[in-house]
């Protein structure tokens, strides 16, 4: 049975934008995913490659997360595929777009183009371990979170906006020229309403939630425009709001006593710490996803 692969080229999504593989090979699929935080498994493509004992690859399942468990890869890859579906996750904890825009403040990010990179050097070539197609692999970015969180003070955001997003197209035209043919494209979720943003001033409130809706319609156009001027794309937004405010809307559904406090076992409470989701959260924004694609990847 041959695999579907997902691509994630996460955002901080710390995610994606991340580059796991999704559901895409007619049996099997793969995904490529990038990302930031809320999306990292901490996959390395120099370690132990995905395969069906372990479809995230390294470290062991569900590798190392922000929530204590899986996270919404790892829930796409095991809960929700139909077929085999390996993950090839890119993103790293703390990354921004372009360092060169908006730098990260965390040792060890890695940028979208920084990600994309990686994938260029090792999977474009359709190594033997993941010999991929334009059919079975999907690729997903998941980013802004960071460049918000570092940006939203800024006067200038605007101007930043359009060379972050200048950027991203890039980056989207690179995993096209490879053959890269179905994109995910993941918005912010409302980061505003984490613990730690709600601890700030309403200005400051104001401007983070203005952020991100600026973010969000620039993901929103990339996606429309790419699919237009790309023969043969197929690009969906996934609105991460949705499953975010499912459950922020009534967390005692979500074992949660209430939609602000955090806990490290990720269980407990809807956040794993004031700024990252818990392991709730994390699987409605699986479920979101796969249910974009049901009958397809997924």
């Amino acid at each position: 049975m041959l695999p579907q692969y997902l691509l994630v080229v996460p955002l901080l999504v710390d995610s994606c934008i991340a580059f796991p593989f999704l559901n895409s090979f007619l049996p099997r699929q793969a995904t490529g995913t990038n990302g930031d935080s809320y999306t990292r498994t901490l996959f390395s493509i120099t370690g132990t490659k995905p395969s069906a004992d372990n479809p995230i690859g390294n470290p062991p399942f569900p590798g190392t997360t922000t929530d204590a468990g899986l996270n919404w890869i790892d829930y796409l890859v095991t809960a929700y595929n139909t077929s085999l579906t390996l993950s090839y996750n890119f993103a790293v904890g703390g990354s921004t777009v372009d360092d060169n825009v908006v730098p990260s403040i965390t040792n060890g990010a890695k940028s979208l183009v920084e990600q994309t990179a990686i994938f260029t050097a090792n999977l474009a070539p359709k190594p033997s371990y993941a010999p991929w197609t334009s059919a079975n692999t999907l690729f997903a970015v998941w980013f802004g979170i960071n460049d918000i969180d570092l940006s939203y003070a800024y006067s200038n955001e605007s101007e930043l906006f359009k060379e972050i997003f200048d950027t991203y197209w890039k980056q989207l035209d690179i995993m096209y020229y490879y053959g890269g043919r179905n994109f995910a494209l993941l918005t912010v979720p409302p980061t505003n309403k984490t613990p730690r943003v709600l601890g700030y001033n309403s200005t400051a409130q104001a401007a983070y939630a203005s952020s991100i809706a600026a973010w969000n319609t620039l993901v929103k156009n990339t996606a429309a425009e790419f699919q237009s001027e790309r023969s043969g794309t197929t690009v969906k937004v996934i609105d991460t709001s949705v499953p975010f405010n499912t459950a922020l809307s009534n967390p005692t559904a979500y074992g949660s006593p209430n939609a602000v406090c955090y806990n490290t076992n990720g269980v407990s409470c809807l956040w794993w710490n004031s700024f990252h989701p818990g392991q709730a959260v994390q699987k409605l924004v699986a479920a979101a996803f796969a249910g974009a694609y049901s009958g397809t990847f997924f």
